[in-house]
């Protein structure tokens, strides 16, 4: 076994830990620091899925593990506010090449028309502004950000997976494995955790003997779904890029969207609990076809179990049994019809790879219905999205992680050992992430000997 002490470790190279590494560098608290992740580099992810057989089943996912966390193959969309943490999170960005953005009252006047049309529909709107940067950008400030950390001497230690985190006379102890099974322990007095949303099924081994307590939040299922990019702004106006559309359903569900991507593509990820789908985009150019998630939150009548992932995963898993190695997919028209005539055709989708089933048996009870109510609303804006050779995909499992029993959002009952980013169950993408990580370090500054 190897053993190395540092000052500081970060357990995660997502968007909260990196934004507290460069905090601790300009605060001078630099001299023994290291980001440990399963992941790799920025410069060496990338997707190895073949067209022919989809999912090549990684120890590590290159799309959501790594440098940069899940948020650097994501849309790039930043949520702008007045926040003081938020400012300083995006002069972070802006150094390190995030353009600057002034599309505010643009975008609060079209938020305003967006609402009284989506209204008139019987939809509610849930908008913010949101500077959308798009995947290129995004992924070239996170080869700027680890350039940086790696110039100024912070250890990276990429392949490495989290086992165990103990805590023994004022040190914590992080136990890793690397992919050759070889195992490490890493030293610190503070440890920044910030493992993200994939983590959550296994928060509770990981910590097996630092017990906290976390409060489970029910997660949300449904499908990915494409259509014209036209459909889309004839809502957005081309301006707001994540808008939150909700629907009450005749059944009482409230369905929402979820990570609109704009000319964009389905992406296909994968995670403890099977292959998922997300999206992308750039800002450089468009595919003419744009997607969102259609989600519905499980609740008590969905689910017998108590574990709040039980329900989720066994929806991934139905999906799995018919293909463990790619996502599934059905044409509108089909999963109308509740049939796959439409298996053989060509199909109008930016799935890299995908098999074709019928979408309506794998979904939870009511759940089809829904969503062809949601579509057919959505219909009565623009007729586009109801083409019948639009695109449904699926799994969608969106975690609302169990919310850590932590103060001022970070801080734990041990001392020097911090929560940030979407493990904690407060953040929501990738600035509200960032700001967490800026908690954690005025705190860990506060308290330096």
């Amino acid at each position: 076994m190897h053993t190395r002490d540092y000052e500081i470790l970060l357990l995660g190279a997502g968007p909260a830990n990196l934004m507290a590494g460069l905090e601790l560098l300009d605060q001078g608290q630099h001299r023994s620091l290291a980001i440990i992740d399963q992941g790799e580099s920025a410069f060496a992810r990338h997707c190895k899925a073949s067209h022919v057989n989809g999912c090549r089943h990684c120890t590590a996912c290159d799309v959501v593990n790594g440098f940069g966390g899940a948020g650097m193959f994501s849309d790039g969309k930043l949520h702008r506010s007045d926040d003081e943490y938020a400012a300083r999170a995006f002069a972070y960005l802006e150094r390190f090449g995030l353009p600057s953005f002034d599309d505010a009252p643009a975008y609060m006047s079209r938020l305003k028309r967006m609402r009284k049309l989506l209204e008139s529909h019987r939809f509610s709107l849930s908008g913010y502004i949101s500077q959308h940067v798009g995947t290129d950008t995004i992924i070239e400030v996170t080869r700027n950000i680890e350039t940086h950390l790696r110039s100024a001497g912070v250890a990276f230690l990429f392949a490495r997976r989290a086992v165990s985190v103990t805590w023994e006379k004022g040190v914590y102890q992080v136990r890793c494995v690397d992919r050759g099974g070889r195992s490490f322990t890493y030293q610190a007095e503070r440890l920044l955790v910030g493992t993200g949303k994939a983590s959550a099924s296994v928060f509770a081994e990981l910590f097996s003997e630092l017990p906290m307590q976390r409060v489970s939040v029910m997660p949300s299922v449904g499908v990915r779904f494409e259509f014209p990019t036209s459909a889309l702004r004839k809502i957005t106006g081309g301006v707001v890029k994540d808008p939150q559309i909700a629907l009450k359903t005749r059944t009482g569900a409230t369905l929402t969207t979820f990570c609109t991507c704009e000319a964009g593509q389905v992406v296909p990820f994968r995670t403890p609990a099977g292959i998922q789908l997300g999206g992308q985009s750039s800002t450089r150019e468009g595919t003419g076809r744009s997607n969102f998630a259609i989600l519905r939150r499980i609740d008590q009548n969905d689910r017998q179990e108590d574990d709040p992932f039980a329900f989720g995963q066994a929806f991934v898993s139905r999906v799995h049994a018919i293909n463990p190695s790619m996502p599934l997919l059905q044409t509108l028209g089909d999963f109308l019809d509740n049939g796959v005539k439409d298996r053989f055709e060509k199909h109008d989708t930016t799935l890299p790879y995908y098999d074709y089933t019928n979408l309506n048996s794998l979904l939870p009870t009511g759940l089809a219905s829904e969503i062809a109510e949601f579509v057919d609303r959505l219909g009565q804006i623009d007729s586009n999205f109801t083409h019948r050779a639009n695109i449904l995909s699926a799994p969608v499992l969106e975690y609302s992680v169990p919310m850590l029993e932590v103060t001022d959002f970070v801080i734990s009952r041990y001392p020097g050992l911090y929560f940030v980013g979407d493990i904690t169950g407060y953040a929501s993408g990738i600035i509200s992430s960032a700001i967490m990580g800026l908690l954690a370090v005025d705190h860990v500054c506060r308290n330096s000997s």
